[in-house]
């Protein structure tokens, strides 16, 4: 009898501590419990949220505008072209956090999207920021967008993986917009760094009217560390509709640690000159940003407009937005 009753607590335990899972439905707020279709709102510590969470959920957008907390093992996952956009308050992962692909995605596409304009993203404990994933099968794609607010990881296990962190074929994005955004990780930064096969990250930055762009300080950089070779990192910097670029360094990402980048971008390699807008620039892994007074930051260094560099430029070494 002892035994029987032993294995009834364990089989209730299992059962109170089970994830659950919360699939929306519905664009609308994250607080509204008719966005989601078992009628109640994710709020739980372990539950998994699905946003596209079948192929008849196309294009959803579930906002978060208000303070939601931290859950410290909430799995997120983006997919059928549906977004999580976050406009206002906070909200925290301390588990996973899938951008394009989810939790058992096995329905519809595996294009997916975050978009924060305000508020604040906080990624924690030993969270993955995951842009662009699949546990198996290949064509996850993500985009993070970042015009506003701000994004934070607070230890140094909250990682970011932009493109490829499982599966083959994976295409993630991260975009900066102007310099409104904050972006500061404990943890490290990996581009197109894949553990089961090759994936395309891509780090595109969007200059203001100013000719500036919020920098991403992280820990360590590993561009295009993955072992496969068909793994792509791409450097993207868009300059239309900007007035006029100054003439001074652009620092893009700064390490906060005094560990060398580890790898490079496929277009932009060390010494590289590229044109701006109207100025013209030299790629750097080893600038020295910050007040770590190390030299391993990843920046564009202004320079004048000799006729040699015009010379090199000639074929379009990089893959900048030439400003219209």
């Amino acid at each position: 009898m002892k035994r029987i009753a032993l294995l009834c607590l364990l089989a209730s335990l299992i059962v109170t501590t089970a994830y659950a899972t919360n699939t929306a439905t519905a664009t609308g707020n994250w607080t509204d419990a008719t966005v989601w279709g078992g009628g109640s709102v994710p709020i739980n510590d372990g539950d998994e949220v699905k946003i596209g969470g079948s192929s008849n959920n196309l294009g959803l957008t579930v906002t978060v505008n208000t303070n939601l907390g931290s859950f410290s093992t909430k799995v997120v996952g983006t997919f059928n072209t549906c977004d999580l956009s976050v406009t206002g308050g906070f909200i925290g992962f301390g588990r996973r956090v899938q951008v394009g692909s989810g939790p058992g995605q096995s329905a519809g596409t595996d294009t997916g999207r975050l978009t924060q304009t305000g508020g604040t993203v906080e990624i924690n404990r030993s969270c993955e920021f995951d842009i662009a994933y699949k546990a198996s099968g290949a064509g996850a794609v993500g985009t993070y967008t970042i015009s506003g607010g701000t994004f934070q990881g607070t230890t140094t296990t909250s990682t970011v993986y932009v493109g490829g962190r499982s599966g083959v074929g994976m295409t993630g994005t991260f975009k900066v917009i102007g310099t409104d955004p904050n972006i500061t990780c404990l943890g490290d930064l990996y581009v197109a760094k894949s553990s089961n096969g090759a994936g395309t990250g891509r780090m595109r930055f969007n200059l203001n009217a100013s000719g500036a762009v919020s920098r991403i300080k992280v820990r360590n950089s590993y561009i295009d560390s993955a072992t496969d070779a068909n793994a792509v990192a791409v450097l993207l910097i868009d300059a239309y509709g900007t007035p006029d670029v100054p003439a001074a360094d652009i620092v893009l990402i700064e390490n906060t640690s005094a560990v060398a980048v580890t790898g490079k971008f496929d277009n932009a390699a060390q010494g590289q000159i590229v044109r701006v807008g109207d100025e013209w620039f030299q790629m750097t892994y080893t600038y020295v940003a910050g007040g770590d007074a190390v030299g391993n930051d990843i920046a564009l260094i202004w320079v004048p407009e000799p006729a040699t560099i015009v010379l090199l430029a000639i074929g379009g070494l990089f893959a900048a937005k030439r400003r219209k």
